[in-house]
């Protein structure tokens, strides 16, 4: 099952230039993305009677099935069987409404006649070279090393982001994982936006939707076929406590099964049904959003304060820029790869699972983030990994290892989790004997005092705003209200209140990259 993912390289559709944005669909690929949408729709309970009949009044379906009853009888005669097994419409009147509706499609249009069998084109050298590539990849399991890589070279510092968007795809193509999405949070410019933008352009233009997202924009998209299993939704620069909040938690929670969810278009209620296994790469200055919202996302704390180091990086690319032409090349072969992960689910088993040991403090959803990161590092190495007599791709502790030093490198799932700008604070107010004001804390850490009060209340403003500042994250944590009086020399006094922001003595910072999980070494045939 897993080699299917990338069995054929040299079979692969015509590798566009990177500045063409619609990406080349053959009528296979249309007949795929017609019978998907027509799951999604079917397997809608919700789903109204207009909702169902909406895919078989689309022009370009009924364009599709037409090619291919003129090429291959036998497939449309076969596509027809599978709409009736996923509609389950009366067979008959399903046969006889698709050919009337072909048939008048071929009558108001040029005569459709049956073409000659033509042998395949042969590819071009130049996608020889790029399929080449990437069957040399495959076969020595440097997949990760080398999308990785060609990241990098556009991106400064930032690894960790870099290798937690890529591992992401590759859970995209497994039937067993809850899914990555993946939140950056830092710093403006600090590299968030770029580094995901440098992502995406990795990715096949198919599979990425780097555009304003809305529930009313992906009814449409999902109206006209236009989404697929396994897209990635490229949102930068999100409050993620607006009100696309609910529809995070639906795609993040039926991450499988596709999330659904009720809209109102001009008045009316429509359902909105999304396939399955897509994904949310966003970003935003601090980690906005209720605990819920932000538990079910890889929380990715930006590199502060490499400002310096960027600038030299933006000048010696200056200086010595990127080789187009190899850089061109590098990025089709990575959009060929994911092209061909994406379209074969992988079922991933760990089989050194029960050897692991994992921290209680980080809480389910924290073993069920470094899980899927051993599932996405197993498929982007998956003709290096063997398989078990159920096809199921087998991860190695090669992945475990791997996926240890991303897990831990991001400082852990748990509720004792901070970002980088919130462990400077809290590490000021330890320096400072437990307690300090904002003026102190200005002082220590060089921020604002506007940017200290959002880092304890936090940013949003809404109802929710509490939710997400330092204040409700840390128990460990709170705020007094301190009022002093000064004499004056003339006699007078002063009165002044502010804040002390006071940590409990029992607090301790967990320190960064410090070590979580560890793997017995003894097996269990060795056990007595």
């Amino acid at each position: 099952m897993a080699e299917e993912s990338l069995e054929a390289f040299d079979e692969a559709e015509e590798v566009k230039p990177k500045d063409e944005k619609k990406p080349h669909w053959t009528v296979d690929d249309q007949i795929y993305a017609l019978l998907d949408h027509l799951r999604h729709v079917y397997g809608n309970p919700d789903a109204t009677p207009k909702e169902k009949n909406a895919p078989f009044e689309i022009e370009a379906n009924i364009e599709v099935l037409a090619q291919l009853r003129r090429d291959d009888q036998l497939a449309y005669d076969q596509t027809v069987e599978e709409i009736w097994k996923i509609t389950k419409l009366a067979k008959e009147s399903l046969k006889n409404g698709l050919k009337g509706k072909v048939d008048k499609y071929a009558s108001e249009h040029a005569p459709i006649k049956p073409r000659e069998e033509k042998q395949p084109e042969e590819p071009s050298e130049y996608d020889k070279k790029v399929n080449a590539k990437a069957e040399e990849l495959a076969n020595t399991g440097k997949i990760y090393d080398y999308i990785y890589n060609v990241w990098q070279k556009k991106v400064k510092g930032n690894a960790l982001l870099g290798k937690c968007l890529i591992i992401s795809r590759g859970v995209q193509s497994c039937t067993n994982s809850k899914g990555l999405h993946v939140y950056a949070h830092g710093r403006w410019g600090q590299g968030k936006s770029h580094g995901m933008e440098v992502a995406a352009e990795l990715l096949p233009d198919a599979l990425i939707l780097d555009s304003d997202v809305s529930p009313k924009v992906l009814y449409y998209m999902q109206n006209d076929g236009k989404l697929l299993s396994a897209t990635t939704f490229l949102m930068d620069d999100v409050e993620i406590n607006n009100p696309l909040a609910g529809l995070y938690k639906k795609i993040t929670t039926k991450f499988q099964k596709g999330a659904r969810h009720t809209v109102v278009i001009d008045g009316e209620v429509l359902k909105l049904q999304l396939p399955p296994r897509c994904n949310i790469w966003t970003n935003s200055v601090e980690f906005q959003g209720d605990e819920q919202v932000r538990d079910r996302f890889l929380d990715v704390p930006i590199e502060e304060d490499q400002t310096k180091e960027i600038i030299e990086y933006m000048k010696q690319v200056d200086q010595e820029p990127l080789d187009e032409e190899e850089r061109e090349f590098e990025v089709e072969v990575c959009r060929t790869i994911f092209a061909h992960i994406g379209t074969g689910p992988i079922h991933v088993e760990i089989p050194f699972s029960k050897r692991i040991d994992f921290p209680v403090s980080e809480n389910t959803r924290g073993y069920a983030i470094f899980s899927d990161l051993i599932r996405g590092l197993a498929i982007l190495h998956f003709r290096t990994r063997e398989q078990d007599d159920k096809g199921h791709l087998l991860a190695n502790e090669d992945d475990f290892k791997e996926a240890k030093l991303i897990y831990e490198g991001l400082s852990g799932h748990g509720e004792q989790k901070y970002g980088t700008v919130e462990r400077k604070v809290l590490k000021a107010i330890i320096a400072s004997g437990r307690k300090a004001t904002l003026d102190q804390l200005h002082k220590a850490t060089g921020l604002s005092e506007s940017r200290l009060k959002d880092i304890f209340n936090g940013r949003s403003n809404n109802e929710q705003r509490k939710a997400s500042g330092l204040l409700a994250k840390c128990a460990a944590l709170r705020v007094l209200r301190e009022t002093t009086t000064e004499n004056l020399q003339d006699g007078k006094t002063k009165t002044s209140t502010h804040n002390i922001y006071i940590l409990d003595d029992e607090f301790n910072l967990v320190d960064e990259g410090c070590e979580m999980i560890k793997i017995d070494n003894i097996s269990e045939v060795d056990v007595a």
